[in-house]
């Protein structure tokens, strides 16, 4: 009979093993196809059942969300872990492994976000097959890091009891129970084109707009915890021409509707009175999709569940706010009894992002002591 350690040691490998494989598949976003197969092939030859829904009409990939389940007794648990990277899939990641950690060879991402959190789930769902348990739903979503959320077509009835997104950085045994709300926009400044030179007077300068708008406009963060960034600028056409447009584009965040709509009335305020002050026009473009703030109470059901899972794992029990938008900010309008729980990992969506071995084996544990905690 093998020791526990050398069993241990066993699934360390395999857990290691199957990360590795999975951060070498490529899968930017709306490119999922390729993991989802994998994954689904897995899942498949583990007597896991799965299927595809028809996220991708929604977000113009090539797949959709890759739902799997187990049939169980008592509470239902669903698992959400986006599919998708930052990285173009132009150029392969080759991990490497040293002194217990994981890392890309230096010239890509590793893909810690998400594939840790993925390698986990197949993990755990693999072994708790066997055993006694409560129904238990993972569902592998797409195009999370372009923020088109292919997680808002999850359609799960009926309403699972507890909901965890799995995704962010930090030790497993730490949770969000708040993250802020994401609203995107484009400004258009409509000025009058003329040459620089001959008839200046006869133009009406959109950048002088632009910087009436951004010598007004406050940016970063407010007291009240919402932010305001102008992320791109763009304008004109030649030196010897006055521009006759200008366009930005930038997002608030915020920890409720109200904040948020109060910094977008604050922006289109301060561009009317650009406007004024120079003669343009402008059109101001809003979100046709924001994603409202999510927040559940630190003392709620499902965080008393993250706690006693949590220790009975054996890991330090965390929980707090999250500057970010997530997929629980589009999934906690039908399920609100959901957190975000932390995947480990660090510096993600860069090149030196990295993983402990141990990080990955303590998160696949914490969603196994989930799920055992739930079924009790």
């Amino acid at each position: 009979m093998p020791s526990k350690n050398k069993s241990g040691a066993e699934h360390r490998e395999k857990l290691e093993k199957l990360f590795c494989d999975l951060v070498k598949t490529s899968s930017p976003s709306g490119k999922e196809l390729g993991i989802a197969t994998h994954l689904s092939s897995y899942l498949s030859k583990n007597g896991v059942p799965n299927h595809f829904d028809n996220a991708n009409k929604k977000t113009g990939g090539n797949t959709g969300n890759l739902i799997a389940k187990l049939e169980g007794k008592g509470p239902t648990i669903m698992f959400v872990a986006h599919m998708d990277t930052v990285e173009d899939g132009k150029k392969p990641i080759r991990p490497v492994i040293k002194n217990g950690r994981i890392r890309s060879d230096g010239t890509t991402i590793l893909g810690v976000d998400n594939k840790a959190s993925i390698a986990a789930l197949l993990y755990a769902m693999q072994e708790i097959k066997k055993e006694h348990h409560c129904t238990v739903i993972s569902v592998f979503s797409v195009n999370e890091e372009q923020g088109i959320m292919g997680a808002s077509s999850i359609n799960i009835f009926p309403r699972p009891d507890y909901t965890f997104v799995i995704d962010g950085s930090g030790h497993p045994g730490t949770f969000m129970n708040e993250a802020l709300g994401h609203s995107s926009f484009k400004i258009k400044i409509i000025g009058k084109d003329a040459h620089a030179a001959f008839a200046p007077e006869t133009g009406r300068n959109a950048l002088k707009a632009a910087g009436h708008l951004i010598t007004k406009q406050k940016f970063g963060s407010y007291p009240d915890g919402s932010i305001v960034n102008f992320g791109t600028i763009s304008g004109g056409t030649r030196t010897n021409i006055v521009p006759g447009a200008v366009v930005i584009e930038g997002e608030v965040r915020g920890r409720s509707i109200e904040s948020m709509t109060k910094r977008l009335d604050g922006i289109k305020s301060a561009l009317a009175e650009a406007c004024d002050a120079t003669g343009c026009g402008f059109k101001f473009y809003g979100d046709k999709d924001p994603k409202q703030p999510f927040s559940v109470n630190a003392g709620s059901q499902i965080a008393k569940l993250a706690s006693k899972a949590s220790k009975a794992a054996g890991l330090n029990f965390e929980i707090h706010g999250l500057k970010a938008t997530t997929e629980a900010n589009v999934l906690c309008g039908k399920y609100p009894n959901i957190l975000i729980m932390a995947s480990g990992g660090a510096n993600p969506h860069s090149n030196s992002e990295s993983i402990s071995i141990h990080e990955l084996y303590h998160l696949k544990s914490l969603i196994i002591s989930l799920i055992e905690s739930a079924s009790l």
